[in-house]
């Protein structure tokens, strides 16, 4: 689990997966595009590029995905999805890079809602704290439980 603390995680990370699908279905038929479609397409990119800056590294803590191999001519590349995935010279490597951009946010969508019915985040997905225990305190046996038999060494 992440210490993802932004206010509004999951609504943010699900805005951007929004986004982000938007653009895979603009670059998917970039040739078709028109004008004003592909000058959308840009500010998109650009702003996604700019939220992958801040939201990388939490992105990858949560899913553990950040490279993956992509074969070309019979060689496995490994790959970091969120460069390829969002260059300006879009090819085959940059849709396949950014399909598993796609595929890591909705695992770390899913991974923060796992975390909110786990209780360990509220629900906005914001990492609850836990009050932390003295050192002493962890060393007493709860009460009601007997303590440990100990054997005695001659």
């Amino acid at each position: 689990m992440t210490t993802l603390k932004g206010k509004g995680t999951l609504s943010e990370l699900r805005t951007f997966l929004k986004e982000l699908i938007t653009y895979g279905n603009y670059i998917s038929r970039i040739q078709s595009l028109k004008k004003d479609e592909k000058e959308y397409a840009i500010k998109l990119r650009r702003k996604l590029v700019y939220k992958v800056g801040s939201l990388k590294r939490d992105i990858i803590l949560l899913t553990e995905i950040e490279q993956v191999p992509i074969i070309n001519g019979g060689h496995e590349y490994p790959t970091d999805i969120w460069l390829v995935g969002l260059r300006l010279n879009i090819n085959w490597r940059t849709l396949a890079a950014l399909a598993y951009c796609i595929d890591a946010m909705r695992q770390a969508v899913g991974n923060i809602k796992g975390d909110i019915r786990q209780g360990s985040r509220d629900k906005e997905g914001n990492l609850i704290e836990k009050p932390h225990r003295s050192h002493t305190e962890e060393e007493k046996p709860p009460i009601g439980f007997p303590l440990p038999h100990r054997e005695k060494h001659v």
